[in-house]
């Protein structure tokens, strides 16, 4: 419980909010391939790829990125590694 109480207080834990145009990633690791149809997220050891059509990155922070476009299909890799 006082990992979560942690978390909480310094909001440091990964997270994901999906929006119907756009999608907001707090507290990423690095950003990997980004193009009009394909962003790549790295979170620790997971990989999250975001596909879609005219996606671009309209806000980029240390530990904040917003990503808009039309996004069809969002794929995570490493989860259960």
């Amino acid at each position: 419980m006082g990992k979560y109480i942690s978390n909480y207080i310094r909001q440091n834990e990964f997270k994901m909010i999906l929006k119907k145009n756009n999608i907001d990633i707090e507290n990423y690791t690095n950003l990997g391939n980004i193009s009009d149809n394909e962003i790549i997220i790295i979170e620790n050891s997971r990989k999250i790829i975001i596909k879609g059509k005219n996606l671009s990155i309209v806000k980029l922070l240390n530990n904040e990125v917003l990503i808009t476009g039309n996004y069809n299909n969002i794929i995570f890799e490493g989860i259960n590694e």
